[in-house]
């Protein structure tokens, strides 16, 4: 059985299409886990009158504690063999939890990944991903193999393999040990690295099994102080891969690089929002002592992707106020 586990905290407008996309899914030998996090709407009788029609979904009330807490709870509720996430405003294509179960079972992976597909969040950008989605999916695609470190490298490089706990499936014992830190954004960032290393075969194929709704307000599309973590949880990253698997430390270096990077360019822009210098004026310190140290790096490692190379020739060229007009553009 799988246990999908679905955070759910004000999710009123979506929670149901989620859970359709759930419940037609071609994989049947399933529970799926509202876990509904003191949300203040409708969404946990939403979830709750689904319950009622349909024996495999259950919601358990937790206290209010943000979507790490949502994920360990919600892994301590499941009573399956295998573990997958969706978050309460996205969708499965039909065979998505069928076509990961396979690449588990056909290489022995502790945990198979697929690609995901963007939609905007309108009727005719969802029918559109799940015709694309459902006509990839139509035949089994191949699964390729990774060590967890070689997967892990993807993922800092931000290559095949993503490092969000959806659009995956793993083995309920991959979890052992191992739990999401409370209290911060990237939470799953900060796990995917702890989780993957120690695995032995990572299953992965291009197709989509995850479709991702394109809203509004999200919290990791909209800039506040919060999303700042990101430096350190990238310190952590890298540090660990230099302690555990020093081999990879250029990919730890490159995902580094790319989150200093994107927060000078959101502080940059905060400040010619108006807010106040002197607020980030530390930040702005470290990161650019980061970004000197290692931009050369940027331009010689073959992996890195082209974004990044870019960023770090301006970086190198461009004179400040010249790269800071560019990055409020």
């Amino acid at each position: 059985m799988v246990s999908i586990i679905i955070p759910c905290y004000n999710c009123e407008a979506w929670i149901g299409e989620t859970l359709d996309s759930i419940v037609v899914q071609t994989y049947t030998d399933w529970e799926a886990i509202v876990v509904n996090d003191a949300s203040t709407d409708s969404s946990a009788e939403i979830a709750r009158a689904y319950a009622t029609r349909d024996s495999r979904i259950r919601v358990e009330d937790i206290p209010h504690g943000g979507l790490a807490q949502v994920r360990n709870r919600g892994i301590g509720f499941a009573r399956g063999e295998m573990i997958a996430f969706i978050d309460s405003d996205d969708l499965w294509p039909r065979r998505s939890l069928e076509r990961m179960v396979q690449g588990l079972q056909a290489t022995g992976a502790e945990m198979a990944t697929g690609t995901f597909l963007s939609f905007k969040d309108t009727p005719t950008g969802m029918s559109k991903a799940f015709a694309e989605a459902d006509k990839k999916l139509a035949s089994e695609p191949e699964w390729g193999v990774l060590s967890g470190p070689e997967a892990v490298e993807d993922s800092l490089y931000q290559d095949r393999v993503n490092s969000s706990m959806w659009s995956k499936l793993f083995r309920r014992e991959a979890f052992d040990g191992v739990s999401f830190r409370a209290g911060e954004l990237y939470e799953d960032l900060d796990c995917f690295h702890r989780l993957v290393m120690r695995m032995k075969r990572v299953a992965f194929t291009m197709a989509p099994v995850y479709l991702y709704r394109l809203r509004g307000g999200s919290l990791i599309r909209t800039f506040n102080r919060d999303r700042l973590i990101v430096l350190e949880v990238t310190r952590r990253i890298e540090e660990h891969i230099r302690a555990e698997a020093p081999g990879y430390l250029p990919a730890a270096t490159d995902r580094r690089f790319s989150a200093n990077y994107n927060m000078l360019c959101e502080i940059t822009r905060a400040i010619a929002r108006g807010e106040s210098h002197d607020e980030y004026a530390s930040r702005l310190d470290s990161i650019s002592a980061y970004l000197t140290a290692h931009a050369k790096e940027e331009l010689i490692n073959p992996r890195v992707r082209l974004k990044n190379r870019v960023g770090a020739l301006a970086w190198l060229l461009l004179p400040r106020p010249l790269l800071n007009k560019i990055m409020t553009l």
